[in-house]
């Protein structure tokens, strides 16, 4: 049977692992010439995403593998939804994906509990020059960097993630979050940099659970409708963090709303762009290659926060095409399959395929046992035959 869905292409691919590569490198020498204890950080932080990637995958194994789906899922009308190998290394991911952005999320609450940075994305950029982060601040930066970097490597890696439709779309995501982590940390801009981060890990959480409902198949009223009711908390999170508050309050007030050239078009009343005046308030020698600088990160990192908005309205398309899936006129389709023929692409195709085979097998079987039965017939018919004869 023939697998559906396009091939990745090569050259996209090579493209995309080259900047990683880049961006590795340069993570590294921004660490090693800032502070060389970062570069420990980094690398400890690199050790213990390994660590966790591997005690996550213990966990789903021994838990919702052998236990969950195994044993509480085991009967019709679930019938072990993992028990395929594909349908569970894809639950590990995403479970993998949950520990993150639900761990992170945490944090990120914990450091913004006593900032205003969130409420006025304008304000990150106050005292722009003489802002020291705290330790927890830098230390959290580098622990994004080291769990981004080692996400960009298992999606490259994945022979599952290169599958899905959205597999290039996820590659250009990580490595813009690389490039705005790296970015931030290098500049200093570590404030507006996190308001990023939990738009992002806040709204993921949802989509998670999503995905892991879904592997396990709790749809409708035999899985309290977990599926539904995490599809519908997807949309209304995205909608508000991917598609109102990230173009409106990140960008148009935080990042584009700092400089002259926008600030008094977007920022409220009475609000001054804080990083041009910061730019204005450099002086002495080094002054010009300051400026540069600043004017030159702020100008990448706009223009990588507007390719992660474009990403938000393509990933938005997407879950409003599986919703128009499960609406038409196909009532008995399934969230499970609308999501496997939208999202999922060649990387669901497992069961089909072994449905097929089963299929197949049977048709063989069937055939081989009509020949014996043939073959049975005739030689009765011959040995008649030679019988009569004889009388």
């Amino acid at each position: 049977m023939a697998k559906k869905g396009a091939p990745t292409g090569k050259v996209a691919d090579f493209i995309l692992t080259t900047i990683l590569v880049l961006e590795v490198v340069y993570c590294l020498y921004a660490f090693f010439v800032t502070n060389i204890y970062d570069l420990y950080w980094f690398l400890a932080f690199c050790g213990l995403t390994v660590l966790a990637v591997k005690l996550t995958d213990i966990f789903c194994q021994t838990v919702m593998y052998n236990f969950v789906s195994g044993y509480l899922l085991a009967n019709p009308p679930y019938s072990h939804p993992l028990s395929k190998q594909r349908a569970f290394k894809k639950f590990v991911g995403s479970a993998w994906q949950f520990v993150i952005h639900f761990s992170m999320t945490i944090c990120e609450i914990y450091i913004l509990s006593s900032e205003e940075w969130l409420q006025k994305p304008w304000s990150c950029f106050y005292d722009f020059l003489e802002f020291t982060p705290k330790q927890s601040l830098r230390l959290f930066f580098l622990l994004q960097c080291a769990i981004w970097i080692c996400t960009g490597f298992s999606h490259r890696f994945n022979a599952d993630a290169h599958m899905h439709k959205d597999y290039i779309p996820m590659y250009v995501h990580h490595l813009a979050t690389i490039g705005l982590v790296a970015m931030a940390y290098t500049i200093n801009a570590s404030r507006i940099g996190i308001v990023v981060l939990i738009v992002h890990d806040a709204s993921d959480i949802a989509i998670d659970l999503l995905k892991i409902f879904n592997y396990l198949r709790l749809e409708g009223k035999k899985g309290f409708f977990l599926v539904e009711i995490a599809y519908a908390a997807t949309l209304a999170l995205w909608a508000y963090f991917r598609l109102y508050y990230f173009p409106y309050k990140v960008i148009a007030q935080g990042t584009l709303g700092a400089v002259d050239m926008f600030g008094p078009y977007l920022l409220p009343e009475g609000v001054t762009p804080a990083l041009s005046k910061a730019l204005r308030d450099l002086e002495g020698p080094e002054s010009v290659s300051a400026r540069n600088t600043l004017v030159f990160s702020a100008f990448g990192t706009n223009i990588l926060l507007i390719l992660l908005f474009l990403l938000h309205i393509w990933w938005g398309a997407l879950l409003l095409r599986i919703l128009f899936r499960l609406m038409s006129n196909n009532s008995n389709s399934r969230s499970h399959d609308a999501g496997r023929q939208e999202y999922e692409g060649e990387s669901d195709d497992e069961d089909n395929d072994t449905r097929e085979k089963d299929k197949d097998n049977k048709e063989v079987k069937t055939s081989s046992s009509k020949s014996s039965e043939a073959s049975l017939e005739l030689r009765k018919t011959v040995k008649t035959q030679r019988s009569k004869k004889v009388d």
